[in-house]
């Protein structure tokens, strides 16, 4: 397993989180089911050796949940594939991680795969993108509800399972 700082900004407040690299991706979690988040990277830090995590010294990207928050209130603006991969990928490593609090999340996920593979294309990976190439998904109405629908849970998931470590007021 390798850890990782994880920072992500929701509410306008950035934070950090750990996540775990692993076959099966997750975030870490507390003793209560919670996910632990940090205003700063020292407290994330102590917390990391109190857990015998040895976080990898990589700089984190921000994740910007704000900016997915905002889409969502107005669903008829252009999909931001790369914001939204980024947020989808937290959210299902997320429910992998809180039990039966992901519970609904990962029904969801299961029913848009199809959802998810345009948005994953539509990051134009130069991996899987032909040399030339740009994909630039095209969207039904129906796509458009149940991707927000999607967001809504997992953001809704998201801000149900952390809390801020220690216990900050």
């Amino acid at each position: 397993m390798r850890y990782f700082s994880c920072l992500y900004r929701l509410n306008g407040e950035a934070r950090y989180l750990i996540w775990i690299g692993d076959e099966q991706d997750s975030v870490a979690v507390d003793a209560g089911g919670f996910i632990p988040t940090f205003k700063d990277p020292l407290p994330l830090r102590r917390y990391a050796d109190l857990n015998h995590y040895s976080l990898e010294s990589e700089e984190p990207t921000l994740i910007d949940l704000d900016r997915v928050a905002i889409w969502m209130k107005s669903p008829t603006e252009p999909v931001n594939c790369e914001e939204v991969l980024v947020a989808w990928n937290l959210f299902i490593d997320v429910a992998a991680s809180v039990g039966d609090s992901g519970i609904a999340f990962e029904r969801l996920d299961s029913q848009t795969l199809a959802i998810y593979h345009k948005i994953f294309a539509g990051n134009n990976l130069p991996a899987i993108t032909p040399k030339g190439c740009h994909y630039v998904p095209e969207w039904s109405p129906d796509e458009i509800a149940s991707l927000a629908e999607i967001l809504s849970t997992g953001l809704d998931m998201f801000a149900s399972c952390t809390r801020g470590w220690p216990q900050e007021a």
